[in-house]
Parts: structure tokens; sequence; C-alpha cells
């Protein structure tokens, strides 16, 4: 009966989404004229890109309400996320199958992520600091180097420029969550500069499904709260006509609480009366400095630091005392690039140098690495016809040379109708944990300092209409992977660590579209892959073969209210696909009011059916849950 209910909603979304993309596809109104920085490094607009991409502009951004940003990234095509409990848990996303250390994430140019860990702390970046979020699917190292394997997530913090203006926003919800913000942006003569504050404050709820306590008691299992409290500052300084200086920082301090089972070191002896907490720092700093240094060449020098601070709190039930684990990253970068204007195209050539260092209290044998990158792109369009090429070459202190590239050839055959095809590689650095981390009987785990980089290789053919301002798009894709790094065990000791043994490969179609019909604003996506381990043919853990998102919005006078959808298919939280996650279907509702003098009410209505789901086995999801604020913006 469930296998027959989940081919039921999986006809009934691609019913949906089939009949939002067609109805969409009949009116215009959005973004051939867009311009995107993430697919080429340089701006380019939309219709000139052979890559896959998609923009989260402010609007849709702020209509989140107590979403967090891994939650918004799900609302778009190609993306599936993984968090372990409510606001603030650990979370992830994974691009086209990929696993979620496969996705590299930049804020404001340079690339953040803990190197023990192997991800980013999305669930502590905070929307409110957010103006706009650029997302590239595909494998993208001949641009970006390592871990670019899945895709690209770039997030772009507030800017400013004209007359001042202020904003105010305040929201408070179920689950005791409340969140505000405020901010200026603006400018003085030569300089522009942009504040913004942001505070979460939420009581939460279990990180643990109340269904599966049973089974792994005697975890904690009281309401696991969070703060978070958050600032992004900008200041950017005209020196003359062709030179222009800036600074920006980004930084969010996070305190979050977790169902934690604290065990001695034999693990024999186990207490849960401790509440288990975690500290976490992230900042990026970052200086610019833009030059024109003629009409057609434009040169940006940026070095900026990004830092991932992380400290576990625990319990020792022997002693009793409490303990602490810290991991800290510290990512210091500097770029050089030179885009390039000439008759024939564009062309970008870029040199980096990134150091990452790693500590904490646990000793790496070895505990930091050198990248130094030379990076070149291209971009030219001849009549009908698109050109994109791109190449690096990365030298790592602990891997030696490795090289990507990537090709992609686009004809536009009718005036709204464009066909693409490409070819790409990528690949993923192993993280210092996979490298060092030594071995603990406890865990009956350490780490594996012979691992190889994965590498990826990925095709990749498209179809899109594009009118003014509106996509409709069909983008079938095959990327292979070798070299995956998974874990194994002794059948007789049951020790543990990772090795270079697995082949992958991540198969299948996005479709998605957009449009106004109306007062209705429509979009809509659907997602159908395949993908699965190539040494076992099973499906890799937590990826739906289908998954896709629908929404609908109306603007009436001073309202506008909409309603969304979220659906995946079946997922298997472990490598043999014995553990089997049902599908599920998630109904949102928002709305927003606009007051006089600069001033709105907005509400959200999440999960209206209260549907109970996983998307990690035996972790909860928030029930039906409402969030209702104010916000202001100067006009």
């Amino acid at each position: 009966m469930q296998q027959i209910l989940a081919k039921m909603q999986i006809a009934a979304f691609v019913a949906i989404v089939t009949a939002v993309t067609v109805t969409a596809s009949l009116s215009a109104h959005a973004a051939a004229d867009a311009v995107f920085v993430t697919a080429t490094r340089f701006p380019s607009r939309v219709d000139a890109i052979v890559s896959d991409v998609t923009v989260i502009e402010k609007e849709e951004i702020q209509r989140a309400g107590q979403a967090s940003l891994a939650e918004l990234l799900q609302t778009q095509p190609g993306i599936e996320i993984v968090t372990n409990g409510g606001m603030g848990q650990p979370s992830g996303i994974s691009i086209r199958g990929a696993n979620v250390t496969q996705t590299l994430v930049i804020v404001d140019g340079l690339r953040i992520g803990s190197a023990t860990a192997g991800q980013a702390a999305l669930e502590h970046i905070s929307l409110a600091q957010i103006e706009r979020i650029e997302i590239l699917r595909g494998p993208a190292s001949s641009l970006y180097g390592a871990d670019a394997l899945g895709g690209v997530v770039q997030i772009f913090t507030h800017r400013g420029s004209g007359p001042p203006k202020a904003n105010v926003s305040f929201g408070y919800g179920t689950y005791g969550t409340a969140q505000a913000g405020a901010g200026v942006t603006g400018q003085s003569g030569d300089t522009r500069y942009a504040l913004q504050l942001g505070m979460i404050d939420s009581k939460g709820f279990s990180s643990l499904r109340p269904d599966s306590r049973a089974f792994i008691d005697p975890f904690n299992t009281d309401a696991d709260g969070y703060r978070n409290r958050s600032l992004n500052a900008w200041i950017s300084q005209r020196l003359n006509a062709d030179h222009e200086l800036g600074l920006n920082v980004l930084w969010s301090d996070a305190r979050v609480h977790f169902d934690g089972l604290n065990c001695d070191a034999t693990g024999f002896v186990c207490t849960s009366n401790y509440d288990n907490r975690v500290k976490q720092t992230l900042a990026n700093y970052a200086v610019n400095l833009r030059s024109r240094l003629s009409s057609s060449w434009l040169s940006t020098l940026r070095v900026g630091r990004a830092t991932d601070d992380y400290t576990n709190f625990s319990l020792d039930p022997v002693t009793p005392a409490e303990t602490q684990s810290v991991f800290r990253t510290d990512q210091d970068q500097v770029s050089w690039q030179n885009d390039i204007s000439m008759a024939a195209g564009r062309l970008m050539l870029a040199y980096e140098d990134t150091r990452q260092r790693v500590q904490g209290t646990t000793k790496f044998t070895a505990a930091s690495r050198d990248i130094r990158s030379f990076v070149a792109g291209y971009q030219g369009e001849f009549g009908p016809h698109i050109l994109q090429a791109s190449g690096r070459r990365d030298q790592n202190s602990q891997f030696g040379q490795r090289n990507s590239g990537s090709l992609g050839y686009g004809y536009q055959f009718a005036p709204r109708w464009r066909a693409g095809a490409s070819l790409g590689t990528a690949f993923r650095t192993p993280t210092f944990n996979d490298l060092y981390f030594p071995f603990d009987p406890a865990l009956f785990y350490g780490g594996n300092p012979a691992l190889k980089p994965e590498s990826a290789r990925n095709q990749e053919l498209s179809l899109r209409y594009e009118s003014t301002g509106m996509q409709v798009s069909a983008v079938y894709y095959r990327n292979k992977i070798s070299d995956l790094i998974t874990v194994q065990c002794d059948p007789v000791t049951f020790n543990c660590s990772v090795f270079n043994v697995n082949r992958a490969t991540l198969e299948g179609w996005t479709l998605s579209g957009a449009g106004d019909v109306g007062r209705w604003r429509l979009k809509a996506s659907l997602d159908l892959q395949d993908p699965r381990n190539d040494v076992t043919g099973r499906q890799l853990t937590r990826r739906a073969r289908e998954h896709g998102t629908a929404t609908a919005t109306r603007q009436f006078g001073v309202w506008q209210a909409g309603a969304e959808a979220l659906f995946s298919g079946a997922r298997f939280d472990n490598p043999a696909n014995t553990i089997r996650m049902k599908a599920y279907t998630v109904f949102n509702l928002f709305a927003n009011y606009r007051l006089s003098g600069g001033w709105s009410l907005f509400s959200r209505l999440n999960n209206v059916t209260n549907e109970k789901y996983e998307i990690s086995r035996n972790f909860a999801t928030p029930a039906t849950s409402v969030f209702i604020g104010v916000r202001y913006q100067q006009e």
C-alpha cells in the first residue's frame, strides 16, 4: 500500500510540474537579460550561458520566513537537503545526487567550510545577511578547484548605493522562534556602505523522532534550542575613476543544543543526564581592489580569510567532568582575477593561493596544506553560437598537480529556443579527518593518509526556452565519479577506516519552468535521477530517485499570497538499502500585506497537513508551524 501511495504522489507531482511549466511557457516575465557571475566568474547574461544555473533573489529570500538556508535551497531545482533535526542542527545539500561534501560554498568570493568535516555549516548562515544566491549545477572544478564536484552555491551579502535606506524586521513563531534584523545601506560621495545585524532565538524541539527514542535511549531527548547572532558589514571607497577599494565582513556566532549520548572510553558506561551543545563561529574577512586597467581590462585583487571555529561540549560519565572537542579551520585566500574583453569574446585569467590550516583538541599528523592555482576561462558569441570553456591547474602540497577543464557549446536555433552540450571534469580532496584522524579504540575508527582525491567526468545536454523574463528548461546529465571515498570495516577486528574503493554514477533529468499567467507567478521543477553506487548497484544514501517543487504566487492589490509544495520520493538511510525512508510531500502557505510608509506584514504556515516524514533516519522534522512578522524597508 505504501508503494502504491508513493507512486500516486509521484504521478500527482509530475502532473503539477508539467501543468505549471507548460502554462508558464505561454507567458513571459523574466530574465533573458538577467546577469549571473558564478557560471563564468565574470558577469554574463543568462541567455549567453551554457551552464545550468539558478538565482534566488531578495524577494524569495525574504518570504522564506523562519526557514534555514538549507531549507530555502531545497526549493530550487536539483537540490536535496540532509538535516539532523530542527533549526541550527547540522545540515548539508546534495546537488544532482552528489554527496553533501561534494558541494562548494562560496561567500563574497571566499570559499568557506570546515577542512575537517568537509562541508560548510549552512545551518549557521543567517538569511538576514544574504542579498542574493546563485547556484551552479554540475562539476565546476575548472573554475573553482577542489570540492566543486556536484556544483557550487555562491552567496552574496548586502551591498549599498544611492540615498541611505534603513530596514527593520521582527518575527515570532512556533517553537518559540524569534527573529529580528536591522540594517542600513547607502552611499555618501564616493563611499558606498552596508551594515546588517541579525538575531535568531528558538526553543526548538527534540532532534530525535519520538517514535525512535525506544531504540536509541539513553539519549537526552529534551527540546534542542538554538541561538544565533550575525553581522554583515561592507564598505567600498572609490579612489578615482578607475580604482575602487572595498572591505567586507561576515560574522555568525551560534549556540545549538542537541540530543547526545555521553559514554566513557570503553563505550559501556553512558549517561543522558547532560545537555549536549555546540558553539560555532563563522567569520569571513576580505579586502578587494578593483582596477580598470584599460577600457577592456578589469583587474580584481582579493585577500581574505574564512574561519570555521567549532566546539562540542560533552560529558565524561565516569569523572564526571565536562569535556570539549575543538575543530578550527582557517583558510587564507589570495586571488587576482583579470577580465579581458576582446572582439572574439571575453577572457578570464586568474591566480589563486589558498592555505588551509586546522587546529584543536585532535592532533593531526599534518595540520596544513597549500593550494596554488592558475585559472583560465573564455566565453564567446558568434551569431547563434555560444562557446564557453575553462581550465585550471591546482598545485596541492598534499596531492601534487591536478588539472580540470570544461567545454560547453550552445546553439540558438530559434529566437526563443537554445540547445546546449557540455563536458567537464572535477575533483574533491579528502578532508583532514579522512587523512589523519588518529585511530580511536572507542570509535574503532582512524584516518587513511594514503587516500587519493575523488574525481568526476560529467556530460550534459540541455534545451531551454527563454523569452523576456521567463525560462523553461530540460537538462540531462551523467556524472561518473571514481575513487569515491567510503568507510570500510574489518569483519574480525571491527576497526574501520576510509578507502578509495567505490565508483558512482549520477544520472538524471532536471525539468524546470517559471513565468507569469495574469496575476499569477508560477514556478516548478522536477528531478528524475539515478544516483547509484556502481560497485553494488544500489541507490546512494539519503537521495531520492525523484524530487521536486512547485510554487504559485498571486498579487491582490496590497496583498501577496502564495503556496508551495515540496516532494521527495523514497530514500535509503544505509548503503545496503535496507533502511527505507518513505516518500513525502510538504505544503506551505505564505502571505504579505503592504502597509503605508514602507511597512509590511508577513506570515508563513509550513507543513500545512502536518506531514510525518524523515530526511535523516531517526531525526525529527518540524510539524505544522506558523511564523508571523513585520518588516520596514525605507523607500
